[in-house]
């Protein structure tokens, strides 16, 4: 998503906190992922919505996504089951054992059976471990001090603490603007025009055809009569409104703006218009008392067009992204021991980095940790199998550099080519297991690149090397046909 789209979103939600459409609000959070409401979490986790709050957190991260998620959760699931057996319902704790904390015995299978134990005691506070555990109010609050901690130093959530810092009512003013805009654009401007709606762009018609005076239109806005705009509560500080002034849209609060009728008209010139808009009324002169308005006019009409009508080009088409989207600082640094000759991000898990060196070892980081998961040092499982001119060729110079390493499309295989014939494909498990599944002689020279494919929906590795071949592999490993 674009800068200028992400940051619409926000626009959007202080609008729906200032409409008190509370639900609304929380809801677009989760969905976008922009802004975690620390203040909403606090006050779901002390009432013990247990639901609403793994709902919420699933905006922003899933259990497996790093190990501060795991123990995000594993924490909220553990308070839920420890409160179930403090009110003796056995059925509930059993409940939430099967079904919400199993899914942490394959990381630690040692405390699943603790936690299991637990079971067996009349009160879980005979665990030496659980002995200073008080009431469900006392441990909710200490459990969240813990909670903030680990969202604070998950990667997953940078940025997305504090809301950006804006003008009370930024939407509407904006609103403003353009129909204060627009009204420039009117053939005959009113001096108190009719907005009954936003779905379409404003225009002024003269009562029973006649052409009324000309009316300078100050771009600010005037609240409505009673109306007051708070601060953005749960979010971070905001502006105090600026003084309110009068407006051509009357029916809507606004801060004032600080832009002119010269400005807005001058603007005019660079601003797109839609295709289906491409021509549109330009303002008479006749309409305007000023020698400036003339003047500002003159600079708005195309050369060669008459005075009513201009042609407006079709949008030039923006890109998704913005310079103000892309990196501009180091945020974090891995030291790898060896030349790095190829790196790719997991397709799903987009903290985990495949890491290929010239000493023929491949490096799985947890780059949210900063933590080694998996690293594999090069070496032949099979030395039978390969050709007597590999062998040679072993035989003087037994380096073995990385040309390339590559995920499927799945996440679920690693393909790494060398720089001297051969492939290695490993099967991935979470978190940290590689397991062997082929060694292939696939080119005579080095593997210059390997790809994975799908053709009718079967897994296919594509490689290519100094032999100047291309050559494809079947998923079905006892084929293994090269063309």
């Amino acid at each position: 998503m674009s800068s200028l789209s992400r940051e619409l979103v926000f626009l959007i939600l202080q609008f729906l906190d200032e409409e008190k459409f509370k639900e609304t609000v929380h809801k677009l959070e989760q969905e976008s992922g922009f802004y975690f409401n620390v203040k909403y979490f606090e006050e779901k986790v002390h009432a013990g919505e247990w639901d609403e709050v793994e709902r919420y957190l699933s905006g922003f991260t899933k259990v497996d996504d790093n190990r501060y998620s795991m123990k995000i959760f594993f924490e909220i699931r553990k308070q839920k089951y420890l409160e179930a057996l403090d009110r003796h319902d056995r059925a509930k704790a059993v409940d939430i054992l099967v079904k919400d904390l199993k899914v942490f015995s394959t990381f630690n299978e040692e405390l699943y059976k603790e936690i299991t134990q637990l079971l067996t005691l009349e009160n879980f506070r005979e665990n030496e471990q659980l002995s200073k555990y008080g009431d469900t109010k006392s441990a909710r609050s200490i459990m969240l001090i813990e909670l903030k901690k680990l969202i604070e130093a998950n990667p997953l959530f940078r940025e997305k603490l504090v809301f950006p810092t804006l003008k009370a009512s930024r939407l509407r003013t904006l609103i403003n603007q353009s129909l204060n805009w627009q009204h420039q654009l009117c053939k005959n401007p009113r001096p108190n025009p009719d907005i009954k709606t936003l779905f379409t762009d404003h225009t002024c018609s003269p009562p029973n055809g006649a052409r009324t005076s000309p009316v300078s239109v100050p771009l600010a806005a005037v609240p409505k009569a009673g109306a007051a705009y708070q601060p953005l509560t749960g979010h971070a500080p905001f502006q105090p409104p600026p003084p309110a002034g009068p407006s051509l849209a009357g029916w809507m609060t606004s801060a004032a703006v600080s832009s002119s009728i010269q400005s807005a008209a001058v603007a005019a010139s660079s601003m797109s218009v839609p295709p289906n808009q491409g021509m549109m009324k330009r303002p008479a002169i006749s309409d305007y008392q000023s020698a400036e308005s003339e003047q500002l006019m003159k600079r708005l009409r195309p050369a060669g067009h008459g005075i009513d009508e201009a042609t407006y080009p079709a949008p030039t088409p923006q890109p998704s992204w913005s310079l103000d989207d892309l990196p501009r600082t180091v945020a974090c640094t891995l030291s790898q021991g060896s030349n790095v000759t190829s790196m790719d991000f997991h397709p799903s898990r987009h903290t985990l980095l495949l890491v290929g060196s010239a000493n023929g070892e491949f490096t799985l980081w947890e780059i949210g940790l900063r933590e080694r998961l998996v690293s594999k040092p090069f070496k032949i499982w099979d030395m039978q199998a390969c050709s007597a001119q590999f062998q040679s060729v072993l035989a003087k110079d037994s380096s073995m550099p990385i040309n390339r390493v590559t995920w499927s499309p799945d996440g679920d295989l690693i393909g790494v080519a060398f720089a001297k014939h051969l492939i290695h494909l490993y099967a991935y498990q979470q978190p940290n297991e590689a397991r062997q599944v082929l060694e292939i002689e696939a080119h005579s020279g080095g593997v210059n690149d390997i790809a994975f494919s799908r053709p009718n929906k079967q897994l296919c590795v594509v490689t290519c090397g100094d032999d100047k071949l291309i050559r494809g592999l079947g998923y079905a490993w006892t084929e293994n046909i090269f063309v």
